[in-house]
């Protein structure tokens, strides 16, 4: 996407124009910005001029859970953000994400996820 960015003034709303592939998943015929895996998937979230998302992100629908990389032209440049959907702190899901993050505080919990930033 920042290669694409740098060629052409704007993020790319197609995995297709993308020089890389994703190897072990299929495009989603319906969504030119997702690529389907047995696990879940992975998205493009491109907001154009509005840059509060402009990320990349895979969804585990297996474990419930979502990691999410703010790309350079968003409101978080270079953010990783793991989400764990689950409000159990002691859950799988959250000792993952505390894994990764190596935190153990500043979560944001609402009804049905928490989520650990890094």
């Amino acid at each position: 996407e920042e290669i694409f960015y740098m060629a052409n003034g704007s993020y790319s709303t197609d995995l297709s124009s993308l020089d890389i592939q994703l190897s072990g998943g299929t495009p989603d015929p319906d969504r030119a910005t997702t690529y389907r895996y047995s696990w879940g998937i992975c998205y493009l979230d491109i907001k154009g001029g509005d840059t509060r998302a402009n990320q990349v992100a895979c969804v585990s629908a297996q474990i419930d859970m979502e990691y999410q990389r703010r790309l350079l032209h968003s409101d978080r440049p270079n953010e990783s953000i793991c989400v764990a959907k689950n409000t159990d702190l002691s859950s799988l899901q959250n000792q993952i994400c505390k894994a990764e993050t190596g935190k153990t505080g500043n979560a944001h919990t609402d009804d049905n996820y928490t989520a650990y930033t890094y």
